[in-house]
């Protein structure tokens, strides 16, 4: 997709990586929050990925988190921004994320739970999909509903207190129901 529905921007932004906008490709902030609470609980609990580590890692189709891995992502992903905008880097996301069910793209995934566009998908939905791409195995949608719905309103919290969405907004979406099984 050339254009990114705003409401996912704006979803995938809060909950995946809220400095998206104004870093190199790394997170120095995010990496180092991320390896302090991983050595406190002695195992992984979060990770330090930005979205363009996310889409170099998509276009490698390597899975395997390790640190050389994670070397490699880094590097890669501070090239990407080099070459491209972050419009561009965020409709690659946007086009290439899992989903869950083999359902690969926002457009696909939107039309796939939703049966409408992504553009048409209220905030309720788009943060239902927005995380998805994070786990898309452990919070299948018709599967893990409370998993799913803790996840879901996590951005919708946040979006209310960066002040992007109304506390109605809010309070709507977060009853709006989540999507079923495929």
């Amino acid at each position: 997709a050339e254009k990114v529905p705003e409401k996912f921007i704006e979803c995938i932004t809060t909950f995946e990586d809220k400095r998206f906008f104004y870093h190199p490709g790394i997170d120095p902030a995010a990496i180092f929050r991320a390896v302090s609470k991983n050595v406190k609980s002695k195992k992984t609990v979060q990770g330090g990925s930005t979205l363009s580590m996310q889409v170099m890692r998509l276009s490698q189709q390597n899975n395997r988190r390790n640190i050389w891995n994670k070397i490699k992502e880094s590097i890669l992903a501070v090239r990407l921004e080099c070459s491209y905008t972050k419009d561009e880097i965020m409709a690659l996301y946007a086009g290439n994320a899992p989903f869950g069910s083999n359902v690969v793209g926002l457009e696909a995934a939107a039309w796939r739970y939703y049966g409408r566009s992504a553009d048409k998908l209220s905030w309720g939905e788009t943060a239902a999909l927005a995380v998805l791409p994070n786990a898309p195995a452990l919070v299948h949608p018709g599967k893990n509903n409370h998993t799913l719905l803790k996840k879901r309103n996590t951005p919708l919290d946040k979006l209310l207190e960066a002040g992007k969405i109304d506390s109605s907004t809010c309070e709507l979406s977060e009853i709006e129901p989540l999507p079923g099984k495929p």
